[in-house]
């Protein structure tokens, strides 16, 4: 039998770090599961660390959420009704989601979308918490191969 754990650096919102073990996700409908080969610790990472920024929108961080964006990784699993990738397609992620209807995201700018932009990488609502970890899954629509 597979072990479906993974290790996933935590930002506990007392200034440390800490690695701790979760369950391997499974993608659903329209979804991939990548294995990361590289991620980012941004801005807003670094003030969860050191300042215990729980902020607003955006930037809103709960204690335990798994840090980090700005992934790349290689597909390791498809969910169903996937047309665009496959299994060992190379990828990186855009880690901004818009509404998805307004002219700006229409025009495949979500990130200038400022009333409705969420940073879906660090929010469990808009996709999954933060990418510091081995797996993560994510909707393809944010996924770019390389």
């Amino acid at each position: 039998m597979e072990t479906r754990t993974m290790k996933g650096a935590v930002l506990p919102g007392n200034s440390t770090v800490e690695l701790k073990v979760f369950e391997i996700p499974r993608p659903g409908y329209a979804q991939v599961l990548i294995k990361t080969k590289a991620t980012t610790i941004c801005g807003s990472d670094i003030r969860c660390i050191y300042r215990e920024h729980v902020g607003k929108g955006p930037e809103a961080y709960i204690p335990g959420m798994i840090a980090g964006h700005e992934p790349c990784g290689q597909i390791v699993e498809e969910g169903e009704g996937l047309r665009r990738f496959k299994k060992g397609d190379r990828v990186i992620v855009y880690h901004i989601s818009g509404c998805g209807v307004c002219n700006d995201c229409r025009r495949g700018q979500s990130q200038m979308n400022l009333q409705n932009v969420r940073n879906f990488s660090s929010h469990p609502r808009y996709g999954t918490t933060g990418m510091e970890r081995d797996r993560y899954w994510i909707s393809a629509k944010r996924a770019f191969r390389i």
